[in-house]
């Protein structure tokens, strides 16, 4: 009967090999918050590259998740958040106190602006990182729709 075959399967007919859980989604902004604060090289540049304001930003997400979930997560994933959100705040702080990340995150800044140099807008001018609006590259009407 076709109530006794699993439901859940791949396009390709193959069982998957793992599924996405709740702390899969955790681990994706905890590596990017620690790769933020120079633990791991860049994935794209294989440097490191130190941002306070990107490791800020991973770590908030995952306050904002910690508190939306509430309630919801079972006793270990509830520990394990607290646990790597504790972690990551510790590192941040070491981090940001540390002389020679702040230089390396200095240096990273300076690189962010070098290559941001490179961008350049339709009439042939460089586009500097901080006036980089993301929405600009996008033609009035794709914007509307």
């Amino acid at each position: 009967m076709v109530e006794d075959q699993e439901v859940s399967q791949h396009p390709d007919g193959e069982e998957p090999e793992h599924e996405l859980s709740f702390m899969d989604v955790v681990g994706l902004f905890v590596n990017q918050a620690a790769i933020a604060l120079g633990a791991a090289p860049h994935p794209l540049t294989g440097s490191l590259r130190i941002s306070f304001e990107e490791a800020q930003y991973h770590i908030s997400i995952l306050d904002v998740l910690k508190e939306k979930t509430k309630g919801n997560l079972t006793d270990e994933e509830d520990s394990v958040l607290a646990r790597l959100i504790d972690e990551l705040k510790l590192a941040f702080v070491h981090a940001i106190r540390d002389p020679k990340v702040r230089e390396m995150a200095e240096m990273s800044a300076q690189n962010d602006q070098q290559q941001a140099s490179r961008i350049v807008t339709p009439d042939g001018v460089p586009q500097a990182q901080e006036t980089m609006d993301p929405e600009s590259s996008f033609p009035d009407d794709e914007r509307s729709a």
